[in-house]
């Protein structure tokens, strides 16, 4: 996905390692299985390697030496970022009144900004539905925009993270992901990730 810009088909996953498309199937939706990945719906083709969305979502995101992805939600598109050298922007529009959002990173910092990100969905439930977790992970240009858009939409406030902590979390989650050596954190692993940033409480509970 990183070098071609679109996931690979399972006819082109067979014929690099010289197998059938049918077990390359099989590999994958056993992968989606272990939640290593997301494949469309009713079909063997991925759609989510997260931090890489194989179709185009509201958060393209542009990386060091201008190639181009998307993430599905804010989280995976800082994560891209995070994932290809620490340098690149993401530009969305404030769900609420449409205005334009662009974050830049630079050296592995992120440029202050007031705009808030919120999650409407508790940790412990991501993986019921994950298409409409990460619909509801979203950038917004401030706090009362939030507001508004929840209150519309029937929503209560769920959790709301700082521009800075959300690029923190995505750095932390997705900065490894290429390395040989990744594997996908465990439920304890992962509820300490969330410990070390500040993100206690119910809300982020992966226990439930």
């Amino acid at each position: 996905m990183i070098d071609n810009l679109r996931p690979p088909m399972p006819i082109e996953i067979g014929t690099a390692l010289g197998t059938g498309s049918a077990e390359i199937e099989s590999a994958l939706k056993r992968l989606a299985e272990a939640h290593v990945l997301v494949l469309a719906p009713g079909t063997p083709y991925i759609w989510l390697a997260a931090p890489l969305s194989g179709l185009p979502s509201p958060y393209p995101v542009t990386v060091a030496g201008g190639a181009q992805y998307y993430g599905i939600c804010i989280w995976d598109a800082l994560g891209v970022i995070a994932m290809l050298g620490d340098e690149g922007s993401v530009t969305s529009l404030c769900p609420d009144c449409g205005e334009e959002l662009t974050l830049r990173v630079r050296d592995g910092a992120i440029e202050s900004q007031d705009y808030v990100v919120h999650y409407a969905i508790p940790a412990a439930h991501w993986w019921d539905d994950i298409g409409y977790n990460c619909s509801k992970m979203l950038l917004f240009l401030s706090e009362g925009h939030r507001d508004t858009w929840l209150s519309a939409r029937g929503l209560r406030h769920g959790a709301t993270l700082s521009v800075v902590q959300q690029w923190n979390l995505a750095r932390i989650w997705y900065g490894d992901r290429i390395s040989p050596e990744w594997r996908r954190r465990t439920p304890d692993e992962a509820q300490a990730v969330f410990d070390s940033l500040g993100l206690t409480g119910p809300f982020w509970n992966l226990s439930g």
